[in-house]
């Protein structure tokens, strides 16, 4: 919910988003086994 908040926030201000995925740093690959963790987790972490 504050994440949602934080990005309709942020794109009223026109202040680009970033969330550390956009640099060099991780192959295609890497950056969807990561949101994919990421968005499964929170599931996971939810349903406890």
């Amino acid at each position: 919910m504050v994440k949602e908040q934080l990005v309709k926030v942020y794109s009223l201000m026109n202040v680009p988003i970033v969330t550390g995925l956009e640099g060099p740093g991780l192959t295609v690959a890497q950056k969807i086994w990561y949101c994919v963790a990421t968005v499964s987790g929170q599931y996971l972490w939810a349903r406890l």
